[in-house]
């Protein structure tokens, strides 16, 4: 939204800005016959004049904007919290004057769109994110200034995610008196973060119920699976072990990749998770004893795949000669992937 406001500052959109909010990870996320009509009011087209059909309302949409670019110049759209390029398409202006900004969690290639990912904050700036909160609502907090250490421990804690941060500022907002310090201490004791990080309107595990729940079987399966395994990344080859399948599950990972709940990992073919992202879906197969069952069936078969790999990479790397090839290794060069718990392979640690 900074981006938005940063623009229409600066003169870019004479014509207005419209905002829409498609309520995509609600319960019942916005249909885009509502999205249209809201934008269609908000041009000032009155109730009694807004068509009953999606395409007919649609058409007037890109009516209203042509003329409005003709008159007043360009237009930007914000398309909030949007789920599904179907929710997006009709709302896509036509008129090559205005431009369309659409926020979502997940990556919605099939718009043709140019797409910035947003990563999780650098340090520095998670600490400024908390300062300015706290400043803003008293400007004379001193606690962030005051615990400098502390405060680079709180922002580890909140995986140094907007979201967790904003709840964590809140918490001391509430609660002026409590120090850095006492809130770390209480977050770093907490069995399950996720559920401290809720300042009573905003929660993270809220935040990822409503990603989670938009899962398919097989996507939350593997979403579960991928947080037993031990690293903090996982290669193609554990994945599939851990998931009991002949092949790497392409279709339910790319799912959990476009949804932003794994991601790539250092090198190609390893996958990562946000540290919160993780201790949710290990939350998720604590809460039931059939998925703490499924879990220690994919783990078990994890482990028994990396001491057979281990055990072949020993047979690969001593001097004296195999009896027999060992599988996998087909000469004598560092094997790569021999340890993939989800580590970088060892000789690219120089061990």
């Amino acid at each position: 939204m900074r981006a938005a406001h940063t623009a229409r500052e600066r003169g870019w959109f004479p014509g207005g800005a419209l905002f829409v909010d498609c309520h995509g990870y609600d319960e019942t996320p916005a249909g885009a016959e509502r999205l249209v009509e809201a934008l269609l009011r908000a041009l000032g087209v009155a109730a009694a004049h807004v068509p009953t059909t999606l395409d007919e309302r649609a058409g007037l949409y890109r009516s209203v904007l042509a003329e409005r670019a003709r008159t007043s110049g360009a237009v930007l759209i914000v398309v909030d919290n949007a789920s599904h390029p179907g929710q997006v398409r009709p709302l896509l202006p036509g008129h090559g004057a205005h431009r369309v900004l659409v926020t979502s969690r997940d990556t919605m290639p099939q718009l043709g769109a140019h797409l910035l990912r947003l990563d999780i904050l650098r340090p520095e700036v998670a600490r400024d994110v908390l300062g300015v909160t706290l400043r803003t609502a008293a400007p004379a907090d001193p606690r962030v200034l005051d615990a400098p250490e502390a405060t680079g421990n709180l922002c580890a804690l909140c995986g140094y995610l907007p979201l967790a941060l904003q709840i964590a500022a809140a918490l001391l907002i509430a609660d002026p008196g409590k120090p850095v310090t006492e809130l770390v201490a209480e977050l770093a004791d907490s069995a399950t973060v996720i559920d401290h990080l809720d300042d009573g309107e905003r929660g993270v595990r809220a935040a990822f119920d409503l990603s989670y729940r938009r899962l398919g079987p097989g996507p939350s399966r593997l979403f579960r699976l991928l947080a037993l395994a031990p690293g903090p990344e996982t290669s193609d080859e554990a994945i599939t072990v851990l998931y009991g399948a002949d092949a790497l599950p392409r279709p339910e990972l790319n799912v959990l990749v476009r949804a932003h709940l794994v991601g790539p990992g250092s090198v190609r073919g390893y996958w990562t998770m946000h540290d919160l992202v993780r201790a949710y879906a290990l939350d998720r197969v604590a809460r039931e004893e059939s998925l703490r069952a499924e879990g220690t069936r994919a783990r078990a078969r994890l482990l028994a795949h990396y001491q057979r790999r281990s055990e072949a990479a020993d047979r690969h790397v001593q001097s004296r000669p195999a009896p027999a090839p060992s599988p996998g290794f087909s000469d004598r060069r560092p094997p790569r992937g021999t340890v993939d718990s989800g580590m970088s392979p060892w000789y690219r640690r120089g061990s």
